[in-house]
């Protein structure tokens, strides 16, 4: 371990001799020089003869709280610190709150619980000294910052009142230690709320590090600094200020300090901002307003255009200056400009509101609207002309357009089979277009309610569809049948806001297409009901079939084999009886429930052998609806390996399941793959594999649904027999 005890000595208080003598030993070891003293009044006699002997103080006290009879560490601890500056750290079995909180309000030198350890105790002891020399540093530097102030005092009175400026002083620390009067009020304080403060605490911490301090730190390195910018001040608002940082090497202020002088140029930047403000919102407007604007003088030379005017005649504003009208207008057009610019040059009198076609060299072709007046010296002489024009091209050709387009409409609404009107959010009719008039009750709806021209409440939903048109901004659909002049017909309308808060409507005649849908809906529900029928005569049929093949096998008593083969087709007859069974009891005709489909299939088959009854059978079955397609052979595959269970597991008179004949039918589904297992309980199928699936007419047949269904198929004959067909379906 290493120790950093460096011969400091300590005076250890403890009551407990042992544990004050073990406490020594362990500080000695760590290099500090130990006394004990037994209670709180000897430890303080024992600093009293040290101080009044000339003799060195401990460098540290460690005090007990609990010292027996007298007064406690705590009392102790108090005389110590107001008589004397030595760190006191607590030494104490003690761990109550307020017993460790009443400490803190003596000294903050620590608080070593007894028994933490030697490492724990001699940290704090570190930790102490170095809290108590950092406490001594702090003293020292707070009198020199006193020696300091009575020096800049001086400074202080001198500045304060001698000027406008804003003068300050700041060591290197970015701390007032001076500020001026008018320093002060500008930021509505007075001098001693700044002084000791950092420039952070008055300007903030993002305008010291954005504007100040990359400034001030070339003054604190001894550089004059001058810099401006705008600056908040709260009793100022926002000011442009010049700010000069002087090094002031002669006040001992640390290693550097500055004088800030600061003077307000926020008029004089204002003014010239105004200036020139004022300069680029007429060159702004001069060259943004639509309007062409030219200045020329009395011979007509262009002095100066501006951007519209250098658009329109397709000459740069710079080129345009000395040129005249006949170097950018044809022949006629100059002629016409400088006939007219020379009158009013001569006479003084303006020209306005001259409309005039124009042609440029480059053959472009529009209208205008021109205003030309006189322009004059300070003497009131004239000296030209300034012309504004504005191009009324686009103007024009929207008129002429949105006559074209007015006459189209009136041309599309009257050839339009529809009723096209428009209502206010109110319902009252503002114009209406039809040809079919015989789809009107009346002819005479301007200024009518909507509402009103129809029964009660059929206008009750076309007034609410209107507004909710007119509120909602979307698009209403409305149907209804009305008696018109044409008959009973069917109608909807189609209700939307236009951009002018109107609303616009459509009625369409919709009858023809309504009693298609009717006819359409009747023809489906009769096709629904005739194969049905169907499905229901195909079962019937099947089960007539089933019927006779079971009294062909009954009167055949004498052929098992025939008996056996007449009973095995019966039973596949079964699978497709139930299947057709469950087709006509669902409302789809050519998909089904594999999970309904095959506990009826499994129940169905073994209630066909004399041995069923002693048969039971256990499901687990996922449900998944697939088309018949695949029911089917699916439904003959299950068949088939049921009724080879009935016949080889539990044939009527074997034993060797006792009463335990068990038969169990799976299916599981897993995404779009499908494994269906048929097992049975009983002596299994001797020495098969999976290639004697083969043998045998149920057997190819299994093979080949399997195939149909591009499945596979797997045998087990383990403690019985177990055959698992597994194949894909479609993913739906």
């Amino acid at each position: 371990m290493t120790h950093g005890g460096a011969g400091l000595s300590i005076l250890l208080c403890d009551d407990e001799r042992i544990v004050a003598f073990a406490g020594k030993a362990m500080l000695e070891a760590a290099g500090y020089t130990v006394e004990i003293a037994g209670s709180g009044e000897q430890a303080l006699k024992m600093l009293a003869d040290a101080h009044q002997a000339g003799r060195p103080k401990p460098a540290l006290i460690l005090m007990d709280i609990d010292l027996g009879p007298g007064m406690d560490g705590t009392q102790a601890a108090e005389q110590i610190v107001a008589g004397y500056e030595i760190p006191v750290v607590f030494l104490s079995s003690h761990t109550e709150p307020e017993i460790v909180e009443k400490t803190e309000g003596i000294t903050s030198y620590g608080y070593v619980v007894k028994h933490s350890g030697e490492t724990v105790l001699l940290a704090s002891i570190r930790m102490a000294f170095r809290l108590f020399e950092a406490r001594q540093r702090q003293e020292r530097a707070e009198e020199r910052l006193r020696e300091q102030n009575r020096y800049l005092e001086l400074y202080r009175t001198t500045v304060d009142g001698m000027t406008d400026h804003k003068i300050a002083v700041v060591d290197s620390q970015y701390r007032y230690r001076v500020a001026s009067r008018q320093f002060a009020e500008s930021y509505l304080k007075q001098e001693s709320e700044i002084v000791g403060g950092t420039i952070a605490d008055l300007t903030g911490a993002e305008v010291f590090e954005t504007k100040i301090r990359p400034n001030i730190d070339r003054g604190l390195a001894g550089v004059p600094t001058e810099f401006e910018d705008w600056f908040e001040f709260p009793g100022l608002g926002w000011r442009h200020m010049r700010v000069r940082y002087y090094p002031l090497p002669g006040f001992d202020l640390g290693d550097h300090a500055v004088a800030v002088v600061i003077q307000d140029t926020t008029e004089h930047i204002r003014a010239e901002q105004s200036a020139r403000t004022a300069e680029r919102n007429l060159e702004l407007i001069f060259d943004s307003v639509p309007a062409a604007i030219w200045f020329a003088d009395r011979e007509g030379h262009y002095v100066r255009v501006n951007r519209a005017w250098s658009d329109s005649v397709g000459v740069e504003p710079d080129d345009a200056t000395g040129k005249t009208a006949a170097d950018v207008f044809d022949t006629d057009m100059a002629r016409q400009l400088d006939r007219e610019e020379r009158e009013i040059v001569r006479t003084g009198t303006a020209i306005r509101g001259h409309v005039t076609a124009y042609s440029t060299l480059s053959g472009e072709e529009g209208w205008s609207r021109t205003d030309r007046l006189p322009t004059t010296d300070e003497s009131g002489n004239i000296i030209g002309v300034v012309g504004f024009a504005v191009d009324i091209t686009a103007e024009r050709k929207a008129i002429r357009e949105l006559e074209e387009a007015r006459v189209r409409a009136s041309a599309i609404l009257a050839a339009h089979p529809d009723i096209v009107f428009v209502t206010d959010r109110d319902g009252l009719i503002l114009e209406y277009h039809t040809r079919a008039t015989d789809l009107l009750a009346s002819t005479d709806l301007i200024g009518r309610s909507a509402a009103e021209e129809l029964p009660e409440e059929t206008g009750v939903r076309i007034l609410q569809a209107i507004r909710q048109a007119y509120d909602t901004g979307r698009l209403q659909v409305v149907d209804y049948e009305l008696d018109v002049p044409a008959g009973h017909r069917h109608f909807e309308d189609r209700l939307v806001r236009l951009d002018d808060g109107r609303v616009l409507g459509i009625v369409r005649d919709i009858t023809v297409r309504r009693n298609a849908e009717l006819e359409a809906r009747r023809l489906i529900a009769e096709k629904e009901n005739l194969l049905r029928e169907v499905q229901h005569r195909i079962k019937n049929t099947m089960n007539t079939m089933g019927a006779m093949l079971s009294l062909h096998a009954d009167a055949v008593q004498d052929s098992p084999a025939a008996k056996a083969a007449l009973t095995d087709a019966r039973s596949r007859f079964r699978s497709m009886e139930v299947l057709y069974d469950q087709l006509h009891r669902s409302e789809s005709h050519d998909r089904g429930s594999l999970k309904k489909y095959l506990s009826q299939v499994v129940h169905t088959v073994v209630a066909l052998f004399p041995a069923g009854s002693r048969v039971t059978v256990s499901e687990q079955l996922d449900d998944l609806v697939l088309p018949t397609s695949i029911l089917s052979p699916v439904g003959m595959i299950v068949t088939e390996l049921v009724t080879n269970a009935m016949k080889y597991a539990f044939a009527g008179d074997s034993s060797d399941v006792g009463d335990e004949a068990r038969l169990s039918v799976s299916s599981c589904v897993s995404g779009t793959r499908v494994r269906i297992t048929v097992a049975d309980n009983g002596p299994g199928v001797q020495s098969c594999t999976a290639g004697d699936i083969r043998e045998g007419f149920g057997r190819r047949m299994i093979r080949a649904l399997t195939e149909q269904l591009d499945g596979t198929v797997e045998i087990a004959t383990d403690a019985g027999t177990s055959v698992s067909v597994e194949f894909s379906v479609p993913a739906t």
